[in-house]
């Protein structure tokens, strides 16, 4: 399956800085939004979180690549894909693209997001089961969609 959709939005106006653009922290609630997307993805949704197996998966490291201003009004749209996965820790490509009214699209930013799996309860990080790295592996990019860019 590799890349999935994990979000489809307008950028707010109250998103925006006092330079007239999307500012930093709107661009990390998008990809954070979109993290739920894919948890659910893989069997770790809200009911899991509330109730049943009570894991998480929380970020531990990121690198951003802003390419491009998102301005008041856009449409944009995010896609997610595994880079690679560990015991505990796996690393996921967030993009953000620009969706344009010709059916184009252009990519706005880029991040390589490391989580780790949690124990909800023990709130710490803990070895990932194999059904869950199974439904990760869905998520896996091919070497060649490692490092293309649109």
């Amino acid at each position: 399956m590799a890349e999935i959709e994990t979000g489809r939005r307008v950028v707010a106006a109250s998103e925006c800085d006092t330079l007239g653009h999307a500012n930093i922290a709107s661009y990390i609630a998008y990809v954070s939004d979109s993290g739920f997307a894919m948890m659910n993805h893989v069997g770790l949704g809200r009911d899991n979180i509330l109730g049943g197996r009570r894991l998480g998966i929380a970020v531990v490291d990121m690198q951003a690549q802003y390419k491009a201003e998102l301005l008041p009004g856009d449409c944009i749209h995010l896609r997610t894909g595994l880079l690679s996965i560990g015991t505990k820790s796996m690393v996921f490509r967030h993009r953000i693209y620009r969706s344009r009214s010709d059916g184009s699209e252009q990519l706005v930013f880029e991040g390589r997001f490391t989580k780790v799996l949690m124990d909800l309860e023990a709130r710490r990080a803990i070895a990932i089961p194999e059904d869950i790295k199974d439904k990760l592996e869905t998520l896996r990019l091919a070497p060649a969609e490692e490092g293309e860019t649109t």
